[in-house]
């Protein structure tokens, strides 16, 4: 991408992601949170769900439902990710600059770089963060999936596990 043909900014772009809401199913096999610019990374990421050639769709689908990283973007938006990796202590590996309202952009600045992967990878793994997010998710969304897979008063439920990411 070539960013010298897009406006430029300081600010992250603000706003939930309106297209993570529909898992994507590409000839390889590959399942897909996002249509956008992260299918082209060849590295696992939070928004590659898994692969069908590996395991099942209903398998791949309620571990999407346990995906903190996925549902934060769906839910507030990658600036939010950004914000919540930022206070983790990695602001010196975040992008300066974004594209002036592209929301896709922020999120494959964040998943394209290793150490912000793993930034998101640990907030995911943090309880807290996931019950936000599950709340989140009744909350903004009307979806009480998540709250259901991980099971009342922070007991983890035995479907689904709790994905790394």
């Amino acid at each position: 991408m070539n960013l010298a043909n897009y406006k430029m900014t300081d600010e992250p772009p603000a706003g939930a992601c309106p297209s993570a809401h529909t898992p994507v199913i590409f000839p390889d096999g590959r399942v897909s949170a996002c249509i956008g610019p992260v299918i082209d990374l060849k590295v696992k990421h939070p928004l590659l769900l898994g692969n069908l050639r590996e395991e099942s769709l209903a398998r791949i689908l309620d571990a999407a439902e346990t995906n903190a990283v996925l549902h934060i973007i769906r839910v507030w938006g990658p600036s939010k990710l950004l914000e919540m990796i930022q206070a983790s202590g990695y602001a010196g590996r975040l992008p300066a600059r974004f594209v002036d309202g592209s929301i896709c952009h922020l999120c494959y600045s964040i998943l394209s770089d290793a150490g912000l992967r793993e930034a998101a990878a640990e907030l995911a793994r943090d309880r807290q963060l996931l019950e936000r997010t599950a709340y989140g998710r009744q909350y903004y969304l009307n979806e009480t999936s998540m709250l259901e897979a991980i099971g009342p008063g922070g007991a983890q439920s035995e479907r689904p596990a709790v994905r790394a990411v």
